[in-house]
């Protein structure tokens, strides 16, 4: 049987809790980790969670209830990543500033990350809020706040990829869909396969040989 999570399991995932009662029930399990989505979403938004001349701290919150955040501890983190972070934006906001982060400090906010549609609002800590409220940007949607935010004016690469953000509609058959999807998607495109043409044998090729032989 497989339990399979979005991300890795054990980041805010459940999985302890998950492996707890599979080990207090005698039954074995395997972990597999995988790819915690801060991870994927600051790669594709061209932010790197640590950087030798900016940040070499970096620190995980989840906001699904901003109250029992300990702010003073975590506030004023080098690099700081919200998951859900669209649960209250003024309220986290506020948080931040009141612990020690200047209010002009970057700070973005990330829906969809690493998906052909993904969007990314760039602001400050003062300014996201309004950002957001302004976009109407709904969960889900990660926040990074740091001078790392910066940098993604040099390295975001995935939103420069030359189809990105394009719908495209492929109707080859299924076998060459599959293959120009994938050619399509790596090049930041979100390929619809509608295949509008099917390859198969004929039923009676006595029409074809016929027409064959009238060309010798």
């Amino acid at each position: 049987m497989v339990r399979l999570k979005g991300g890795d399991p054990l980041i805010f995932g459940r999985g302890g809790e998950e492996a707890e009662a599979l080990a207090e029930a005698g039954i074995p399990f395997e972990v597999v980790p995988g790819v915690t989505s801060p991870l994927g979403i600051a790669a594709y938004a061209g932010v790197p969670l640590t950087h030798r001349r900016h940040a070499s701290v970096v620190t995980f919150v989840t906001a699904h209830d901003v109250e029992r955040i300990d702010w003073a501890k975590f506030g004023g983190s080098e690099t700081l990543v919200i998951f859900m972070g669209l649960t209250n934006p003024a309220r986290i906001a506020a948080e931040v500033i009141a612990h020690g982060r200047p209010p002009e400090t970057r700070a973005i906010a990330v829906r969809w990350g690493t998906r052909p549609d993904q969007e990314v609002l760039v602001g400050t800590v003062a300014s996201l809020p309004r950002l957001v409220e302004e976009r109407g940007l709904k969960p889900p949607a990660t926040i990074i706040v740091g001078e790392v935010v910066a940098l993604r004016e040099k390295l975001s690469w995935f939103e420069r990829l030359p189809l990105f953000g394009k719908r495209i509609v492929v109707t080859r058959a299924r076998g060459q869909a599959s293959v120009m999807s994938e050619k399509l998607r790596a090049l930041g495109a979100v390929a619809i396969e509608f295949p509008t043409i099917e390859v198969r044998p004929a039923e009676d090729y006595r029409q074809l040989d016929h027409a064959i032989a009238r060309l010798e």
